[in-house]
């Protein structure tokens, strides 16, 4: 189905006979990697949604078919439930301990040799669709992309800002003209961010419910989609962080309570399959220029999103609670070029293996100075080594002075986070299936935590026992995973004090993305 790495033979004829004929992709000067390499990270990204995580979701057929193509990560752990904390951990394979983002926005220190430099010094032209403001090219996310190569993008912009505008037709066009050109492009955006109605408009609910109309939640009108979504609009804030209070305050009745849950889970899977509408036209265009099979494509998320669980502290949200649908995101690989045969990866993986696998497949040796604490992945990928036993840490983020102010009347959160404190921060590590945390139970009481993912995948039995010696163990590490950040965070945190975002800047990228309330909220 697929056009293999060329042959010994067709390469020597190429040598011999250079100005015979075109071989699309070829390149002259190492044609053991692949001249298209591509990091497209979403978020906000719930991989319950995705079919290939989930075979009964109809909604995501591009995904569907990129999964059949590629590995698929099924135990893949992001640092953290915030976009600036985990684009820092993917584009520089390093913890918030050296990338300095314990929240966001923050601008990253030059100091970071971040994946876009990487390539650039091994020859490749850097691009960055820069999409997510949280992480974004201004901000020092993306170093070593040039200007002029740096799309600063907003979801107003339609197709650019999914990579599938002239941008993209223009430098497929340039690999399609130049055997010799490789580049290298990370994109970053988010389809499907509360609120969630952003994003699922009128025109994108009405054909994904035209295509899907099985979606429609039983026993919910349109009068009760245009009213349920206005008091999601109104109190969306306030049903994150302090659900049952405000329900209350609301005087939602138990079945409006039943409804605007249906309706939100509705509206999110709009955008998985509005996502999956731009990623097919993306891998479609890509695939249309005859560069397809002989790209490398890496597609990962961020961090998830919890939507309603009853048991789950946040609803509709990420950042401040460390549950699998946050940090348990989607990571596929797709690379027939390089023999990187579909299948699945069934043991743990991190956001800061992304980066280090990446150059590896590529055959791209890093600086030793380069700081990369992430691992290179790519002989296990290539099914030449063993899968090693990673441990896959994670924590919350801390509040900024805008939400503090904006959380002061929200019991339940401002109790967990009264300040701007690292060690305030919940810290989870990840073994296999094995998920253990160390978090604040409120009041800055802290209590550990222990759940079996494979059999309980709504944290519902907390297994934890002071006299099991691998919980003793495991509670050691992640007391010495969080002292790490206390100790780091006055050297490294808010880097952006220099030359970084200023408190006005900080606010309105934040009401821009929906993390606070924005003018018309």
């Amino acid at each position: 189905m697929f056009k293999k790495r060329l042959t010994g033979l067709a390469l020597a004829l190429l040598a011999v006979l250079p100005g015979m004929f075109f071989v699309p992709g070829c390149s002259k000067a190492d044609p053991d990697r692949p001249r298209l390499v591509i990091l497209y990270a979403a978020c906000s990204l719930s991989k319950e949604f995705l079919s290939a995580y989930d075979t009964s979701v109809p909604f995501t057929p591009a995904f569907r078919r990129f999964a059949e193509e590629s590995l698929v990560f099924d135990k893949h752990v992001s640092e953290a439930g915030q976009s600036g904390i985990s684009f820092a951990s993917i584009f520089s394979g390093v913890h918030a301990f050296k990338h300095g983002a314990y929240r966001h926005p923050v601008k990253l220190p030059d100091s970071l040799y971040q994946i876009s430099e990487a390539f650039r010094d091994a020859g490749y032209d850097p691009y960055f669709w820069s999409g997510q403001r949280m992480g974004s090219w201004e901000l020092g996310y993306g170093q070593g992309v040039p200007r002029k190569n740096a799309y600063i993008v907003g979801p107003h912009e339609g197709e650019r800002y999914t990579a599938n505008g002239p941008e993209l037709d223009v430098l497929l066009e340039k690999l399609q003209r130049d055997p010799d050109y490789e580049a290298f492009a990370q994109i970053n955006l988010t389809l499907s961010h509360s609120p969630y109605h952003l994003y699922a408009t009128g025109p994108v609910l009405t054909g994904f419910l035209t295509a899907y109309p099985q979606q429609m939640p039983k026993g919910v009108t349109d009068e009760d989609i245009n009213r349920l979504v206005q008091v999601y609009s109104e109190w969306r804030l306030p049903l994150q962080w302090n659900f049952e209070e405000t329900v209350e305050e609301i005087g939602l009745s138990e079945e409006d309570v039943v409804k605007l849950i249906a309706i939100l889970e509705m509206l999110y899977k709009a955008c998985m399959w509005q996502l999956d509408n731009h990623f097919g036209m993306f891998l479609r265009k890509i695939e249309e220029a005859g560069l397809l099979d002989e790209s490398l494509i890496v597609f990962t998320a961020d961090h998830g999103e919890i939507l309603y669980r009853e048991n789950a502290l946040f609803k509709w949200t990420h950042g401040l609670q460390q549950v699998p649908e946050v940090l348990n995101v989607p990571m596929m690989i797709r690379s027939p070029y390089l023999g990187v045969e579909p299948g699945r990866y069934e043991h743990v993986t991190r956001s800061i293996d992304v980066y280090p696998t990446m150059t590896g497949l590529c055959g791209i040796e890093l600086p030793k100075d380069s700081g990369v604490d992430g691992t290179d992945l790519s002989r296990v990928v290539l099914g030449q080594a063993e899968p090693p036993n990673l441990l896959a840490y994670s924590h919350t983020t801390t509040l900024g002075p805008n939400l503090l102010e904006l959380f002061k009347d929200w019991t339940k959160a401002i109790s967990l986070n009264p300040r701007e404190d690292p060690a305030l921060n919940w810290v989870r590590v990840r073994e296999g299936d094995m998920a253990y945390k160390w978090r604040n139970l409120g009041n800055e009481e802290w209590g550990f935590e222990v759940f079996d993912l494979s059999v309980d995948r709504g944290e519902t039995n907390n297994l934890y026992d002071p006299n099991n010696p691998k919980h003793q163990e495991m509670t050691e590490k992640l007391r010495g995973y969080k002292q790490i950040h206390v100790d780091s965070y006055g050297r490294t945190s808010r880097v952006g004090a220099q030359g970084g975002p200023s408190e006005e800047d900080e606010l309105q990228r934040m009401k821009d993305l929906g993390y606070v309330g924005g003018d018309d909220e």
